[in-house]
């Protein structure tokens, strides 16, 4: 009841400034993606995890100490950014927050939609997906995929929300990474870690996520909740 009476709360707060296709009523765990990630043309929404910068900006800012450089005066420091790479720890490290898109099979002239969550639904006239894409040094070595929750979070599933995980390794080349089940993971109390699969690193990884059954899953990803890579160097 907590979690119900905590999630009926979150969605009072959450406004839709994009038309989103029409879900279906028998899948009350729905929720829409945040106006905050709305930009404007030649713009593109990111929620960084090194920096923790979050907003719209014109090019990637998650490997910039600075953040976005948009409202840097400075052209020289503009173009330091342009050039800037990501490094790698010699630690290595687990990122979370990576870029996250819905996409619509059912309704194929929506465009996508960016969010910074984790948002899935299937049912029997509809589907909502997602991309997801992380940004790795080119030194990173032996990625793990996988997700957290912590024991606060605003996160539910239904009872069958399996989530399959396919890796875009190229055009036209998609491998499956393996699958994560969020069924019944909102009602248990404490945090909880899932491994997902293990790859090959690149400095881009982006993964096909799609509903094996009919449900849906939210979860709201922040610094330490959602989908992360972890990686050696």
């Amino acid at each position: 009841m907590f979690y119900r009476q905590a999630l009926l709360a979150s969605t009072a707060v959450l406004s839709l400034s994009v038309a989103l296709p029409t879900a279906d009523p028998s899948l009350p765990y729905l929720l829409s993606p945040r106006d905050d990630t709305q930009c404007i043309a030649g713009t593109t929404f990111y929620a960084c995890y090194l920096n923790h910068f979050r907003g719209c900006c014109s090019v990637d800012p998650c490997a910039l100490e600075a953040g976005c450089p948009d409202n840097n005066p400075n052209p020289n420091n503009n173009q330091q950014h342009h050039h800037q790479q990501v490094t790698c720890p010699v630690s290595g490290t687990q990122v979370f927050q990576p870029q996250m898109e819905m996409i619509f099979p059912t309704e194929p002239a929506t465009s996508p939609i960016p969010t910074p969550d984790l948002n899935l639904s299937r049912s029997a006239t509809t589907q909502w997906n997602q991309l997801m894409t992380f940004t790795l040094p080119s030194e990173a070595r032996q990625c793990t995929l996988g997700w957290t929750i912590p024991a606060r979070r605003n996160f539910t599933a239904g009872s069958n929300a399996l989530v399959r995980v396919l890796e875009n390794v190229a055009p036209g080349n998609i491998t499956r990474i393996g699958a994560a089940d969020f069924s019944y993971w909102p009602q248990t109390p404490g945090p909880h870690e899932a491994l997902v699969g293990t790859l090959d690193c690149k400095e881009q990884l982006q993964f096909h996520l799609t509903l094996e059954h009919r449900d849906a899953v939210f979860m709201a990803q922040d610094a330490q909740t959602g989908w992360w890579v972890r990686y050696t160097c």
